[in-house]
Order: C-alpha cells, then structure tokens, then sequence
C-alpha cells in the first residue's frame, strides 16, 4: 500500500523548554529550569550550498555545503520574572522572587524633595530592606508609583513592628500624597531595549512522540534573537513568540569537546514511556 506507515514515531504533543547559563547545561531540570506552559517549539536545522556548474545550461556537476544554521522558536505563555528576563536576554536565573505579603500603609503621608516618611501597620509582610525598590499601589485608584528605600525602621524578617520606611522617587518637585492603605511590596526591575550585553545561555528541551518516546535537545549555547511581546488583551491569552540561535561552541566554551563542530544534539529514546 503506497504511503503506508512502518512505525507509529508520530509527531503529536508538546515540549518542555529549560534555559539556564552554559556551565548548567547538564544540571538543567524541570523543576528548576522550566518556562512554563510552551506550545508550538519548533526547531529547524537548514543547509547552504555552493555549486559549480558547467555548460551552457549551468548544469551543476558539484555541491558543497558551505553553510548551516539552525533556529528555534516557541510560544511562552507564563509572564514570570525569570521569563521576561529571558525573552529579552537577560540572566533570569539570577533573579530572586519575593515572597511574602504586602506591607500597608498606616497614615498619609506626602512627597518632599522627591522623599516620603511612611508608617507601617504592624504585622507580617515582606523583608523590605534598605535599597530595595518598592512600588506604592493605592488600591482605591490603583495608581503605582515606583520608588527607592533609603531608611527603614522597625521591620525586621519581614515583622513590622512601629515600623517606619522612607522611599525616594527621581522626581524631586513632587508632592504626591501616598494615601493610607496602600500597599508597599518588592518588585523586579528588568530594562527594556538594553543592549549593554549579550548574553548566551543554553537549552534543553523535552517531549515525546505520540507513542511516548521521548525526544531531547540539548543545546550548549544559545543566543535570544527576538524575544520580548506583551499585549493585553481580551480575546485570547497572549503569549511571547520566542526565537533563539543555537550557537557553534568554540575552545573558550563550556562542553566544547562534546559539542565541537554542533549547535546541539538530538537524543530519541529506544524506549516508550508512559505519555505524560
């Protein structure tokens, strides 16, 4: 029967993306390393050629490769830190996320010089330390204004007791008046279109075929060719449509001895497993 299937290796499933710096390639996990909910990875490894012809017809009578170039893409849906950090080639894995509840604001206060003296309410919250940046979010207008922490007293392991915090904002002709109630919390400051550095990292990407082999990239190098979209909307959940370069790694690299002469390699188990 023409066209009839010998194996049943189909290509029906989804993937997951581990990123990380390139001395983790072999340590990248799951559980440490993962992006999140990925649809529609998708890596293509293409060739280029020189060839000689020959004759009036420009018959080709050799070929050489003299070229080759591998790509990956993917959708990101999951807008963590560590992500968005990624999808604009930053070092995400260096990121550290707060945890705890926000602190709340006791009694209004306002701006002078660009610096506003703010009162606590006593309980557990953040570990807001001095140097911190803080966002100050009125949850009856949900402004958010973005500030400094220069002084902090009476808050200790995230306890605020009579605590006191003094935030600095650029703006030194400001008067705003930071209402009470407002909610003081850490945040992650990522720059956008900084092109200060480069950043390489690696890969590790997993999934299985429709009869539950499973199919591994790794990739010792990688660089973040375009990266970063946020859209708000309605309609659908947005996503991040992620394109990488997988890199050809040289002596200075990490693995260069498992790897020289690659971009990555493409390890397909012998073995089903249960589709997960």
């Amino acid at each position: 029967m023409a066209g009839e299937a010998k194996t049943t290796d189909f290509m029906l499933g989804t993937a997951t993306v581990m990123i990380g710096n390139p001395e983790d390639l072999y340590d990248l996990n799951p559980q440490e390393h993962s992006v999140g909910l990925v649809k529609n990875f998708t890596v293509e490894a293409t060739k280029e050629r020189t060839d000689l012809t020959s004759g009036r017809t420009n018959d080709i009578i050799f070929t050489m490769t003299t070229g080759a170039t591998t790509r990956g893409t993917f959708e990101m849906y999951e807008y963590t830190e560590q992500n968005v950090a990624y999808a604009m080639g930053l070092d995400g894995g260096e990121l550290i996320t707060h945890a705890g509840d926000a602190h709340v604001v006791s009694g209004a206060a306002s701006f002078a010089s660009g610096v506003v003296s703010l009162t606590l309410a006593d309980g557990e919250g953040q570990d807001i330390k001095m140097g911190n940046t803080v966002t100050l979010r009125d949850e009856v207008s949900e402004n958010i204004l973005l500030g400094q922490v220069t002084s902090v007293s009476g808050l200790t392991g995230g306890t605020a007791s009579t605590a006191t915090i003094e935030v600095t904002i650029p703006d030194s002709n400001s008067t705003f008046e930071v209402v009470s109630g407002t909610y003081v919390s850490l945040v992650t400051v990522l720059d956008v279109g900084s092109t200060d550095v480069d950043r390489d990292f690696c890969a590790k990407v997993s999934g299985q075929l429709a009869n539950g082999k499973w199919v591994t990239l790794l990739m010792p190098k990688i660089r973040v060719t375009s990266g970063l979209t946020m859209a708000f909307g309605t309609d659908n959940f947005g996503n991040t449509p992620f394109e990488f370069t997988p890199l050809k790694v040289t002596p200075a690299d990490e693995y260069y001895a498992a790897f020289k002469g690659t971009t990555a390699k493409l390890i397909m188990d012998s073995v089903a497993g249960k589709l997960s």
